[in-house]
């Protein structure tokens, strides 16, 4: 069987801000952080043929 896991980014402080971000870098606040960590402790037991993200760094930050 095959699954598909989709994650969205941790907050960026534009998502504070209601900037709507698009196509620009966003940085992850702590909180962006911790979100990003606490979806990987849940995850952590799963196998991951692979990781798509975007490449956006407030993306890769929480692919990382």
């Amino acid at each position: 069987m095959t699954y598909l896991y989709l994650v969205r980014h941790g907050e960026t402080f534009d998502n504070i801000n209601q900037i709507l971000q698009g196509q620009t870098d966003g940085e992850l606040t702590a909180n962006g952080i911790k979100q990003a960590e606490d979806i990987r402790d849940k995850l952590k037991d799963e196998h991951f043929d692979a990781i798509v993200s975007s490449d956006l760094q407030r993306s890769i930050e929480t692919a990382n």
